[in-house]
């Protein structure tokens, strides 16, 4: 019997109620444009930023068949291949089609107005370019498939198995392969499930997010504290010379927060660690690691020094001259995008960024905020557009590099972030966002946060280790569907 739109609704609502006696969800920043809200677009902080709001349901007859003839559209050796050379052989068929993005950033956020519109007049294809909710987007999705509209192309952040039960094998979608050079292969292993591809990034792209370490130059300046930058171009960027820093805060004049986390326990993910682990065919809970009570231990201290705080970001701290490093995605530094918030520091070429301080044992791990890939989804009308499309849409050379960022030092961090051998994105909040009301990784966050005992911990953890077997439990169903 087919699941209604209606049913899916109710189901949802449903499990909200059920879910809402387990626990309140963690109280954020929220005053005004002060704060990173929940909806606020690329900026995981967290809590259920990017929440599927329960399971996903589709109509039991969905199949993974797009209405798209695929083996028109294919053309051979297209990797190597440049796109005038590509269009050249595109099939004709193609043009006056219409690919349909369905994205939580509007196209004027990627700075990519004039990309799509030089693609339109270069190819015949139309583009439509949606943007939904980033809080109910996969819920969103699956109305849209189960209503006949699906789109053609979704936009992934990481290998969240609830959204890509959502889409189908994108090499059996489109008829390309996606194995050449030109595709950041570092990306598409991680969206490998039950050896399908799922979804791809471009390797020559600017459209990716490793965290960095974001500070102002001027404040570096005024209290006289070594230039992260400096140290980063000599080699000498490491964990303990970074907590060096955050020590002489102490012995100086300044008066507020050394360090601003973004997800509370970032030294542990900065380490390439997941608590929710994956394979590539099954989720395992590693919540009682000892790897992660190793990382908590040096979490809580950092907390009870005083080089981290409570807080949690907010762009008018930053730009004040409160909070002297913050964990930020490289979007921050992006000119066009407007959800960081970050204005005045961008404009006056004072926002600056190093990676993420090397870590011993985790030298070339880069940790991703999200790592940004784009997959075709069930009932997709026109996937064999979508190579084209994520070509030229995600090419370097269409966009002016010295200008796509704020200084061409943040151009030349992402571009040394993006180098690392070792791609990592952190799942644990997307599958907990499925079973948990509480955010902020069901208050393991929370913990780190709010200055907690360490001696404490191995309690919390067994007060949300059911928590975290449900997430898993769940999300091994789901991929229990995926054939």
């Amino acid at each position: 019997m087919k699941t209604t739109l209606l049913k899916i609704m109710c189901l949802a609502l449903a499990l909200v109620m059920v879910l809402g006696v387990a626990g309140c969800k963690s109280t954020a920043n929220t005053n005004g444009d002060d704060s990173f809200s929940e909806d606020a677009g690329d900026f995981d902080i967290g809590g259920n930023t990017d929440s599927s709001g329960g399971d996903v349901s589709l109509n039991d007859d969905t199949s993974d068949a797009s209405s798209g003839n695929t083996s028109k559209a294919t053309v051979a050796n297209a990797d190597s291949l440049t796109f005038n050379q590509l269009v050249a052989q595109m099939p004709s068929s193609l043009r006056g089609t219409t690919v349909y993005m369905y994205n939580w950033n509007p196209v004027k956020d990627y700075g990519a107005d004039s990309v799509v519109t030089k693609f339109e007049k270069l190819t015949g294809i139309k583009v439509k370019w949606e943007a939904g909710g980033y809080d109910d987007y996969d819920q969103k999705i699956a109305a849209k498939i189960n209503a006949g509209d699906s789109p053609d192309i979704i936009r992934f952040r990481d290998v969240n198995v609830h959204r890509m039960y959502l889409c189908q094998d994108i090499k059996s979608a489109t008829g390309f392969d996606f194995s050449g050079a030109i595709w950041d292969q570092k990306v598409n292993k991680q969206y490998v499930v039950k050896n399908k591809l799922y979804g791809v990034n471009l390797k020559d792209t600017l459209f990716n997010q490793p965290y960095v370490m974001i500070y102002r130059k001027s404040m570096i300046d005024k209290y006289k504290f070594e230039d992260p930058y400096e140290l980063w171009k000599s080699g000498k960027w490491t964990w303990d010379n970074f907590i060096n820093i955050l020590k002489s805060t102490k012995d100086s004049t300044f008066n507020g927060d050394p360090w601003r986390t973004s997800m509370g326990i970032d030294y542990f993910y900065f380490t390439g660690k997941n608590i929710i682990k994956f394979d590539g065919n099954k989720y395992t809970n590693d919540l009682m690691s000892k790897d992660l009570s190793t990382a908590m231990k040096k979490i809580c201290d950092y907390r009870k020094s005083g080089y981290t705080t409570s807080a949690m970001r907010m762009p008018k701290d930053f730009e004040n001259g409160s909070v002297l490093f913050q964990t930020f995605n490289a979007i921050a530094t992006r000119r066009t995008n407007t959800s960081a918030k970050i204005v005045q520091s961008k404009a006056d070429g004072d926002l600056y960024c190093v990676p993420i301080p090397t870590i011993k044992g985790a030298e070339n791990v880069q940790l991703f905020s999200e790592l940004e890939a784009y997959g075709v989804p069930k009932g997709a009308k026109n996937p064999s557009a979508v190579y084209y499309f994520l070509r030229y849409l995600l090419d370097e050379a269409n966009y002016d590099a010295n200008t796509f960022f704020c200084n061409k030092q943040a151009y030349e961090v992402y571009k040394a972030s993006m180098a690392k051998s070792t791609y990592f994105v952190p799942g644990d909040s997307a599958l907990l966002d499925v079973v948990s009301t509480g955010g902020n990784l069901a208050g393991i966050s929370d913990f780190a946060r709010n200055g907690n005992d360490f001696a404490q911990f191995d309690s919390k953890r067994n007060e949300l280790n059911p928590t975290y077997d449900l997430a898993v439990k769940k999300a091994n169903e789901v991929l229990a569907k995926m054939k």
